[in-house]
């Protein structure tokens, strides 16, 4: 909720005021599918030097 509140530029209690437990949720799965995204992105970049390496 915090990384929410911040991103948005409000605080937490804003935050909780303002958007429904819905709209939370849906951005909850928005920061789930970049997170895994970037991981995702990390694991081929180290897998890419790998590679150039050998």
């Amino acid at each position: 909720m915090f990384r929410l509140a911040k991103d948005l530029g409000m605080t937490v209690a804003e935050l909780e005021r303002r958007i429904s437990t819905y709209e939370f949720a849906e951005w909850a799965a928005y920061y789930s599918a970049l997170a895994k995204a970037e991981e995702a992105a990390h694991k081929k970049a180290e897998q890419k030097g790998r590679g150039r390496r050998r």
